[in-house]
């Protein structure tokens, strides 16, 4: 569980917090906080809930929703001048990076709960 979580949170991180200091007046630190902030409620949320009950694709729309809201409502609060494109572009790539991440846990160690699934 250890090393899901460690490779979920320095991919993730390595993604968003390039993009939002690439995209907008973000410094480093509230970067990387809203980085793994995001990353670790989606790992709790989707990752350990909703990937073993649902597919990889179900679970895939709700990291993408979930990072949409999380990155347009702590952009704003942090007064980070991105625009709705730059918000989408971060959510593409979050979303991009989660399918690979959801397909890696299915095949090394996710375990699939039969009698929960959600179809």
């Amino acid at each position: 569980m250890t090393k899901r979580i460690v490779v979920k949170i320095v991919w993730s991180c390595i993604i968003l917090v390039g993009l939002f200091m690439l995209m907008s007046d973000a410094s480093f630190f509230p970067a990387l906080l809203t980085a793994v902030g995001l990353t670790i409620f989606s790992f709790l949320l989707v990752d350990l809930f909703v990937l073993p009950r649902a597919s990889n694709v179900l679970a895939t729309m709700m990291d993408a929703v979930l990072a949409y809201l999380f990155i347009w409502a702590l952009a704003a609060n942090n007064g980070w001048s991105m625009t709705l494109m730059e918000v989408l572009t971060a959510t593409v790539a979050v979303t991009v990076f989660e399918y690979v991440y959801h397909d890696w846990l299915i095949r090394n160690g996710i375990q699939q709960d039969k009698q929960m699934k959600v179809e």
